[in-house]
């Protein structure tokens, strides 16, 4: 993947976090911890 997709996909999954965030989602912990490892993950591959 090009670090432009890579971009897209981290933005992608910041706007589905922050949506759920502010609808107060009652999503298990586990899928926020996995957005969460998804983005750090991301994050290390853009900034490579």
């Amino acid at each position: 993947m090009s670090k432009q997709e890579l971009l897209k996909l981290l933005r992608l999954l910041s706007a589905i976090e922050s949506a759920m965030s502010i609808n107060k989602a009652q999503l298990p912990n586990y899928l926020f911890e996995q957005i969460d490892a998804a983005v750090a993950a991301l994050e290390r591959e853009i900034l490579k």
